[in-house]
């Protein structure tokens, strides 16, 4: 879709773009819950000067292969194969998944394994690849304790980066920020659903992903800024649809008055939904990750973790003016790069397919305990072992606490699936 504006008689010229623009933006976001597309292609940044193009990517960990790959590549790897797309950015966010420590052999967590250990080195490689503002909150940001979320955070600064969703204490974690492109003041929160890493009032951390704490956020900075944005790290690792409740949440917060939810932690893509006049992003999946970092490896989703994207969004005076999502595959190299032609279209179409459903009740006509529990069940109890023959008991203690009544329905949603009849599903 190309954008044109109309003139409206007796009106200012800015101010008959700005009209048109929001009747334009309106019409495409209800034509994308009927079609469920990716997106109106947007013209080129140059082309439409007065809008803000702000763009967000998923986990970032500069762990495994990739750190020992820094140490010998050129400045541009990782992101060399994305530039010319992270450029077009006037804001450019991403979720920080891994803390970084000034050796890989200074953590001092016994239940996290060297090759989940970044260096500060790497800090300056998404300096120099364009970003703006780094996400913290997410359920790896304590895994080196107090000392590592200080380094980090010291690192980004000397960078000239900005850290949101972590901090000293629970006041520090809450604080937004706040920058301005072109006369208009973009707000950005983030949390983590993650309750081992949460903020308290004496202690760092990251920011809880609580109903109370994120609405009442959401109410004080509304009014301070035209486009607010919050980042959530939560949902279900490796699987293709939010659940039920977590959208019905998040369609709240659109409600309140948020313009975009930026989605990570499933480390895989999922879909996008355009509800009201804003737009979520349910998870942005990887972006730099070593799939094959951490204790045990989910090679049922090394596929799917290697089709990302990059969403770009442009916003004008009225709100939100159109959006994108920019498909892009992990390379060999563990590098993202800009997937073309007949790839492109085919990240596309299942993204297209993964979104669908997200529109109006589409998620209940799915069975998602069976579709999350064929991922899930495998890979936790792959991990439980891993640590109990480690004798980790206090990390094993602790998963089994957290069980729920939902866990024993993706188990018995698993079992249907693979002895029952079979599932709603999309065709991979």
């Amino acid at each position: 879709m190309e954008w044109s504006w109309r003139a409206a008689s007796g009106q200012p010229e800015s101010q008959k773009k700005q009209n048109d623009l929001s009747e334009t933006a309106d019409h495409s976001i209800r034509t994308f819950l009927r079609s469920g597309r990716t997106g109106p292609i947007l013209k080129a940044r140059e082309e439409m000067p007065d809008l803000v193009t702000v763009q967000a990517v998923g986990d970032i960990g500069f762990v495994g292969r990739i750190r020992d790959r820094i140490r010998v590549q050129e400045d541009g790897y990782p992101f060399s194969g994305v530039a010319k797309d992270l450029a077009a950015a006037d804001i450019m966010f991403g979720n920080l998944e891994i803390p970084v420590l000034e050796r890989e052999d200074a953590g001092h967590n016994p239940i996290v394994p060297r090759t989940l250990i970044a260096t500060v080195e790497s800090i300056g490689r998404l300096r120099n690849a364009g970003f703006h503002i780094l996400c913290l909150a997410n359920n790896h940001v304590m895994d080196q304790g107090p000392h590592g979320l200080r380094t980090t955070l010291k690192a980004l600064r000397g960078h000239d980066l900005l850290a949101v969703g972590a901090g000293e204490d629970l006041a520090s974690a809450r604080k937004p920020v706040i920058v301005e492109r072109k006369g208009l003041r973009f707000g950005f929160l983030a949390y983590t659903s993650s309750a081992n890493t949460w903020a308290h009032a004496d202690k760092p951390g990251a920011a809880p992903m609580r109903q109370e704490i994120v609405e009442e956020d959401i109410r004080v900075l509304r009014s301070r800024v035209d486009v607010l944005l919050i980042s959530l790290h939560f949902g279900l690792m490796y699987t293709d649809y939010p659940r039920l409740n977590d959208q019905t949440l998040l369609r709240r917060w659109i409600d309140l008055g948020v313009d975009i939810i930026l989605g990570h932690h499933p480390h895989v893509c999922q879909g996008i939904e355009a509800y009201g006049r804003g737009l979520i992003a349910y998870s942005l999946g990887e972006f730099v990750f070593d799939p094959r970092a951490g204790n045990v490896v989910a090679t049922q989703s090394l596929a799917r973790r290697a089709e990302t994207m990059i969403l770009r969004c442009r916003f004008g005076k009225p709100g939100l003016a159109g959006w994108e999502m920019v498909p892009v595959r992990i390379g060999a190299d563990l590098a993202p790069k800009s997937a073309e032609g007949e790839d492109a279209a085919r990240i596309r179409r299942r993204f297209e397919a993964f979104s669908k459903p997200l529109a109006g009740d589409g998620l209940k006509a799915l069975d998602l305990e069976a579709l999350t529990g064929s991922v899930l069940v495998g890979h936790e109890s792959r991990v439980l072992w891993h640590h109990i023959r480690r004798f980790h008991f206090g990390y094993v203690l602790s998963r089994l606490k957290n069980i729920r009544f939902r866990h024993l329905r993706m188990l018995f949603g698993l079992v249907r699936r693979r002895f029952g009849r079979p599932s709603a599903t999309l065709p991979r």
